[in-house]
C-alpha cells in the first residue's frame, strides 16, 4: 500500500514538473514572438516624447473621454 502511494506521489510530482517545464518554454517562445511582432510593427520605436505609438494613442483616447 505504501509503495502505491509513494509511486503515485512521485508520478504526480514528475508529471507536474514536466508540464511546468513545457508551459514555461511555450511562454518564453510566445514572448519572443510578441517582441518580434512589436519590432516589425514599430511598437518599440519611441515617439518625440519617448512614448510608443500605442501609449500616445491610448493617452489621446483617454483625454478625449475625459
Amino acid at each position: 500500500m505504501l509503495t502505491i502511494l509513494l509511486s503515485l506521489t512521485v508520478g504526480l510530482l514528475v508529471g507536474g514538473g514536466c508540464m511546468a517545464f513545457v508551459a514555461a518554454r511555450r511562454i518564453g517562445e510566445e514572448a519572443a514572438r510578441q517582441f518580434d511582432r512589436g519590432v516589425v510593427e514599430g511598437r518599440w520605436l519611441g515617439g518625440a516624447i519617448g512614448q510608443t505609438a500605442d501609449e500616445a494613442a491610448r493617452r489621446r483616447r483617454v483625454t478625449a473621454l475625459a
